[in-house]
């Protein structure tokens, strides 16, 4: 099964609007977190575990009454209205989930770019953490983090992985499928971060 065109449960396109729906966009993000195992179970065990925890935090709120929190945005004004303007539980996990899907979306854009740049996946993923999530680690971290996607897969076998490993199937079309679920995960997380500046509830994007 090639994972980023065959799986169940896709990234919607996005509303004129702008409002994500809830259920589709949790049930999306929770099928991203085999991409984690396809990169390293062991070096990815702990933003696989971050970004399942977040996606679990924004169910439980929007399990409280689904029609209610049928949106995203549903879920970030109600929270602020019922706390006084001040985010609740929710609103930081939707947050650190955002925070989670920019590392995924930055890993993808750039192996995407790499098709030129050797067999060597470790700069792509590194790029991704440091344009990504890596400001809010704390140094050791960091080192940490770097240290241990030094053993990430080769970009072929990686391609091969995601792409479900059919025989005769090309990395050109594997990019290509690459490229519709990079676009449309980036359509979802402009959407998120519309929301969240348009609130006030991002403090990166705070003037």
């Amino acid at each position: 099964m090639a994972f980023f065109t065959d799986y169940e449960h896709q990234f919607q396109p996005v509303p004129e609007d702008g409002k994500v729906e809830t259920e589709p966009f949790l049930l999306a993000s929770l099928r991203l977190l085999p991409f984690f195992d396809m990169l390293g179970p062991t070096t990815f065990a702990m933003a696989k575990a971050d970004v399942s925890g977040n996606i679990e935090k924004v169910r439980k709120k929007y399990e409280t009454d689904k029609e209610k929190y049928k949106t995203l945005t549903d879920i970030v004004e109600q929270e602020l209205e019922e706390n006084g303007g001040k985010p609740g539980y929710a609103i930081d996990a939707l947050l650190w989930l955002k925070r989670g899907l920019e590392y995924i979306h930055e890993m993808v854009k750039n192996v995407i770019a790499s098709d030129s740049e050797g067999n060597n996946l470790c700069p792509c993923i590194q790029k991704a953490y440091k344009d990504s999530i890596k400001k809010f680690h704390p140094w050791m971290l960091q080192k940490l983090i770097n240290l241990a996607i030094k053993a990430v897969p080769y970009r072929s076998d990686f391609l091969q992985t995601v792409g479900g490993n059919k025989p005769g199937q090309s990395e050109e079309q594997i990019i290509e499928d690459l490229k519709v679920f990079e676009g449309r995960l980036r359509a979802n997380i402009a959407a998120i971060n519309d929301l969240l500046q348009r609130t006030d509830q991002d403090p990166d994007k705070r003037a």
